[in-house]
């Protein structure tokens, strides 16, 4: 047993020493700048927008943060390069920034046509429709005969799904999402449909908004997540576990900081630790306590998913899809907390 534990320490060691060398060099140059530069896209409430101090805020932005605790020791280190949906892959590409956190969906081409790699979906979407007070809408059925605003490729979508469930409708087709929900705000149309985390936006900035009515389905289902560069293997294992770390962190209920809790924050860390075994960090070139760093810095993915686009933060965007697995979403994670074995009784 002894030799065993010496054996896989030793190999630990020797790949700590391996991650510093050529095959970490998005991490090398994070560390050697002391910074972490991450893509978001801005002016997208709820994911990545700033305040009117100009702070960045949001869904990508804390996993960004999550990041830079992780790597650097400190979620703060991180500065975020504003980008469009037409620069950001290139941005990613020529090495403008270490990473990108925004909605672009998933895609084989995305993933394996320009020398990146999405790392994980860190949250679920899809097409949804948003009705007017004119009209009410809770399943597909009833958008039959309604006129509805949307750009060719949620046409496409509708138009597939209507044909087999026998619902016609009058298209109001533009170009953009912008443009339909000009459209739609103009009252050329009694629905809007796209992405459904746009619907919510759209609906943040109505009066009334319990006029409108959001149905509950949804007709397509997209993944978004952190981008990072091919090639790069260690750095897209580190994104990734950080992306495990903030879920796993949830569905082992560790949360920080503790509610109603006297103890001083060190204390509450030690706390609320205590229970598992340390998580060796060396395979990717980091220290032990990274991800209690995520944890104590930024949150699970729970808090971050409630400070951002829950009710306190006035989207109200249901969790649903972005549920763990045990709580009816589509989220999985390898075991990451493991927690020590309880002392066996005596004989």
């Amino acid at each position: 047993m002894v030799k065993c534990l010496v054996i896989i320490f030793t190999s630990l060691a020797l790949l700590s020493i391996n991650v510093q060398g050529v095959l970490a060099y998005t991490l090398a140059a994070v560390q050697a700048r002391d910074k972490l530069l991450c893509g978001v896209e801005p002016g997208v409430p709820g994911f990545s927008d700033t305040d009117e101090d100009g702070v960045w805020q949001g869904f990508h932005v804390d996993f960004c943060r999550a990041v830079g605790a992780a790597v650097l020791g400190d979620a703060t280190k991180v500065t975020f390069v504003a980008l469009t949906r037409d620069t950001c892959l290139s941005a990613l590409q020529t090495g403008s920034v270490d990473m990108l956190a925004l909605n672009i969906a998933w895609s084989m081409v995305r993933d394996t046509a320009f020398g990146l790699r999405f790392v994980g979906a860190s949250f679920y979407d899809g097409q949804g429709f948003l009705a007017s007070p004119a009209r009410d809408v809770e399943a597909i059925e009833d958008l039959d005969g309604a006129r509805i605003c949307l750009t060719p490729a949620m046409d496409a979508n509708l138009r597939r799904i209507g044909e087999s469930r026998d619902v016609s409708y009058k298209p109001v087709i533009v170009d953009t999402f912008a443009d339909s929900r000009a459209a739609f705000l103009e009252g050329r149309c009694s629905v809007l449909s796209g992405p459904r985390y746009r619907l919510y936006e759209v609906l943040l900035a109505l009066d009334g908004t319990e006029l409108y009515t959001m149905m509950p389905d949804i007709i397509s289902m997209e993944n978004y997540g952190p981008i990072v560069r091919q090639n790069d293997d260690l750095w897209f294992s580190i994104v990734r576990w950080v992306l495990f770390a903030i879920l796993d962190g949830e569905q082992q209920d560790i949360s920080f900081p503790q509610e109603g809790g006297d103890a001083e924050p060190d204390e509450q860390m030690d706390a609320l630790f205590a229970p598992f075994i340390p998580i060796q960090g060396a395979t990717v070139g980091l220290d032990d306590q990274w991800a209690m760093r995520i944890i104590r810095e930024v949150g699970n993915y729970g808090q971050i998913y409630d400070r951002n686009l829950g009710e306190k933060a006035g989207m109200a965007i249901a969790r649903d899809l972005n549920n763990l697995w045990n709580k009816g979403g589509l989220h999985t994670v390898p075991p990451l907390f493991r927690r020590v074995p309880a002392p066996q009784a005596s004989p």
